[in-house]
């Protein structure tokens, strides 16, 4: 188990090459370590207490969730591949407490990013899912747009050049058929994607 004097030799350290830190936390004594030695973000969404959802909160930090990893589809296909079950019964308590730690962070204001750190599910491309998990749970389809666009910006301090159209800006665009504010799922759909703008560039016209 990292110390708290070690998370904030690394946290400095890497701060004095100007480099963000982005903690694992799992626990509520991990989200108050990290924020204690001055993290930049703070990653997954698993066990919380009262204190740790408001630290959270009160830092203004943001919270990447990950939870289209906690889905029951993973669970199974982590049986298929022959995972041991007592590791599936874990996963799926780690799921729903997943849930349940961010409605409690929603609820405090707790600010999200959209990110995955997994490199098989959900599959690369695929991450528009995790989009609909935070609508189930209570946030509006706007802000769990926002998630993924203007919030990983900011978390990641990019905000100036990017996450957002505006003048002066990276010009990242995509064009969907259908309206996501109304249907969220409609992101998840690869077919609906009529136009990719890359750096002002178009990278994918299916608008004709």
């Amino acid at each position: 188990m990292t110390t708290r004097e070690e998370l904030e030799a690394v946290v400095d350290e890497a701060h004095a090459f100007q480099k963000p830190v982005a903690a694992h936390c799992h626990t509520p004594l991990s989200v108050k370590m990290a924020l204690d030695a001055g993290v930049d973000t703070v990653e997954h969404c698993t066990y919380v207490d009262d204190e740790a959802v408001s630290r959270l909160a009160d830092s203004g930090l943001y919270n990447v969730p990950t939870l289209a990893l906690r889905e029951e589809s993973v669970i199974e296909e982590r049986r298929r591949r022959g995972v041991e079950e007592f590791v599936l019964v874990q996963a799926q308590e780690i799921a729903d407490n997943c849930f349940s730690s961010f409605e409690r962070y929603r609820e405090a204001g707790v600010k999200f990013a959209m990110g995955t750190d997994t490199c098989w599910h959900p599959t690369f491309g695929s991450n528009a899912r995790e989009l609909a998990i935070y609508v189930s749970l209570g946030l509006t389809e706007m802000e769990a747009i926002q998630t993924t666009t203007r919030n990983a910006a900011d978390a990641l301090g990019m905000l100036d050049g990017l996450g957002t159209i505006e003048t002066g800006k990276i010009a990242d665009v995509i064009a969907v058929d259908g309206n996501p504010l109304e249907d969220i799922s409609r992101l998840q759909e690869k077919e609906r994607v009529k136009l990719v703008v890359k750096e002002g560039e178009v990278a994918v016209n299916r608008l004709s």
